[in-house]
């Protein structure tokens, strides 16, 4: 969501037909994708062995696994190690998200800042 960070195939389409060898952006996006597929893939292995070894938790990954194993996968395993790694990064990126704007607003409004101090040291002291 950056200027400028966008491949240059969403501005001139005509690009998507350039050779792969000659197109750095579809190396990049390639060897992204690549890179993003061995990580979650990694952390599904993680889930299985967890599950393997009887630990089941309350939580989207092993409600998903429970309920596919039942009913069949509506997907590629594939697809699916890069689901739950977009609910992570969905996560991720909301409370990042969340946190610069914070900064950004406590920031332009230093007063806030001021009162939510005094609140804060009213109940957990200045010791810390």
């Amino acid at each position: 969501m950056e200027p400028g960070a966008n491949p240059p195939v969403d501005e001139f389409p005509f690009l998507k037909l350039w050779p792969t060898r000659w197109a750095h952006w579809k190396q990049r996006a390639f060897a992204s994708g690549d890179a993003m597929y061995g990580i979650w893939s990694k952390a599904r292995r993680f889930i299985e062995d967890r599950r393997a070894r009887g630990e089941k938790r309350d939580c989207v990954a092993d409600r998903l696994l429970d309920e596919y194993e039942a009913n069949g996968f509506p997907m590629s395993q594939h697809a699916f190690d890069m689901l739950l790694g977009e609910i992570v990064e969905g996560g991720a990126e909301t409370t990042s998200s969340s946190l610069l704007t914070l900064v950004l607003s406590l920031a332009l409004n230093p007063w806030v800042q001021d009162k939510a101090r005094k609140e804060i040291d009213a109940v957990c002291g200045t010791e810390r």
